[in-house]
């Protein structure tokens, strides 16, 4: 944010500090990725490694091999546990795909979607699962059998340090690359809430397997660690995703003139995703434009350029254009945000388009590591949250309403959306009004969590710092996981919430 920010009364409120107060203090100051394990992955793991995925296990950290021993050992002799992996294996080998990676990816989908055992509820409805996860959903009720009877959460307890040390190992290069990547781009906030990345480590997966994936504005990203190896090519790719598919999101004027251009790809070895969609097409190849632009220089060897040949060849065309774009950026001191922009809006679509027709494709394009995957239905609330992200308030606004008007989606994130709808509009009491009665009818902590945060930063720029305390506790209260959430309520409790300082480049 370029601008200067203005003072936050009763009456009005600048557009800029309204734009501030949606952004948690956590994503403004701290990592935006969160290295992470999860119990639900480790336990459908755990049964599909008890089932026969022995992909890797030589070469997998040790903790795998001790996992899978004491399983077999909780297992044995115990008739009811018996009984209930004799379920979960038949599932397990009934779904089999064509290979052992494609049929783990469909249990590593579930399990990001899975809440901890012994329950294994999903945290979507079951009919807006990805097709994926839908398919081995079925695992999870006699899973949850098996898990109790065989008493698998002490195996996890056991373990849990030795998960916990991992996070501890990587933490330092995982914020060294997010430092890099945010200095590179002059990227100072890139995330909000209803956003987030989350890296899950889990070394029950072989580890030259890696799953990412983008369930809305949710990012995933899982892996298993071992040695050196985690994998930061990818995780640096998705976590450009991350920031940077907001951007163009906001710019659908500027993708519709893009539009044109996907004739000259339709030949090319893309996905069908990549041919259809003008956003998806423009993100990639800015991807693989920073990718190469920041590839070490070696004189008489220059592998940027041939990085920019490759992507071209599998059909992200406009890389080049970014990569030449990139090279200016690198000599000023504007912020990607700004300049992103003017890069669309002087990009000369008919040179773009002549210089794509004398590209060869190549055969076959590099897997993708990004699986943006899209649930069986778009929801209202999922179109709203886009809507807001473009600055499109009454879009927005109409699909919150259409869902208070249903019963089939989350009143409580309905009203969440309205209160952060108004808060954009400058009117503070409807906002807080709508805030309360998410509270009210919420049962998501963290949507509770984040509706108290917000009030708080109301109230403290009202100059009502008790009543801003009471939110700021009570959403620590609520024992949201996310640790943006904490932080952002801790760190209104140090001290007040204030109009956020001039930034020195436009974002």
């Amino acid at each position: 944010m370029g601008a200067v920010l203005g003072f936050f009364s009763r009456i009005a409120i600048s557009s800029a500090v309204i734009t501030a107060l949606l952004i948690p203090a956590a994503a403004q100051q701290n990592s935006k990725a969160t290295l992470d394990t999860s119990e639900a992955l480790f336990a459908i793991m755990a049964a599909a490694n008890n089932c026969g995925y022995n992909d890797e296990v030589s070469s997998s950290a040790p903790v795998r091999a001790k996992i899978r021993g004491e399983v077999d050992s909780a297992l044995a002799n115990n008739p009811k546990a018996a009984q209930a992996e004799k379920e979960v294996c038949a599932f397990y080998r009934d779904h089999q795909q064509s290979d052992a990676p494609r049929t783990i990816s469909s249990y590593l989908s579930l399990g990001i979607l899975a809440s901890d055992p012994p329950k294994f509820l999903t945290k979507v409805p079951e009919s807006d699962l990805p097709p994926d996860a839908a398919y081995a959903l079925g695992i999870l009720s006699p899973l949850g059998r098996m898990y109790e009877e065989a008493g698998l959460h002490q195996v996890w307890l056991k373990h849990k340090p030795e998960y916990d040390a991992l996070i501890q190992r990587y933490h330092q290069p995982m914020h060294d690359m997010i430092d890099t990547t945010d200095r590179y781009l002059r990227i100072q906030v890139s995330g909000y809430v209803g956003r987030s990345y989350m890296i899950y480590l889990e070394p029950l997966i072989g580890p030259s397997l890696a799953n990412s994936r983008n369930y809305g504005n949710e990012y995933y990203f899982v892996v298993s660690p071992s040695g050196a190896n985690l994998k930061m090519h990818e995780i640096r790719h998705t976590y450009l995703h991350f920031i940077l598919d907001p951007m163009a999101f906001k710019r659908g004027s500027d993708m519709r003139r893009i539009m044109p251009l996907l004739a000259s790809v339709q030949n090319s070895p893309l996905s069908d995703a990549y041919k259809q969609d003008p956003t998806l097409l423009t993100t990639e190849s800015l991807i693989r434009a920073i990718e190469a632009r920041t590839l070490p220089f070696e004189k008489g060897n220059d592998k940027r350029e041939d990085a920019v040949l490759e992507a071209e060849s599998e059909g992200l065309v406009l890389t080049q254009y970014f990569y030449d774009r990139l090279a200016e950026f690198e000599k000023g001191d504007t912020g990607l945000e700004a300049a992103y922009g003017e890069w669309l809006h002087f990009l000369d679509l008919d040179h773009e388009k002549k210089r794509a027709s004398k590209i060869t494709f190549s055969q076959h394009a590099a897997p993708e590591v990004m699986q943006a995957s899209i649930l069986h239905k778009e929801t209202l609330l999922t179109m709203g949250e886009q809507a807001l992200i473009k600055g499109d308030l009454d879009a927005a606004e109409q699909s919150a309403n259409k869902v208070l008007e249903g019963k089939d989606e989350d009143a409580a994130k309905a009203y969440f959306l309205l209160a952060r709808i108004y808060t954009m509009r400058g009117e503070m009491e409807s906002a807080k009004s709508y805030f309360y009665l998410a509270i009210d009818r919420g049962t998501d902590a963290r949507t509770r969590a984040w509706s108290h945060i917000y009030l708080g930063r109301i109230f403290d720029l009202q100059e009502k710092r008790d009543e801003a305390l009471k939110q700021y506790n009570a959403a620590l209260a609520e024992n949201d996981t996310k640790p943006d959430t904490n932080a952002a309520a801790q760190r209104g409790m140090k001290a007040p919430y204030t109009k956020p300082v001039k930034q020195s480049q436009a974002q």
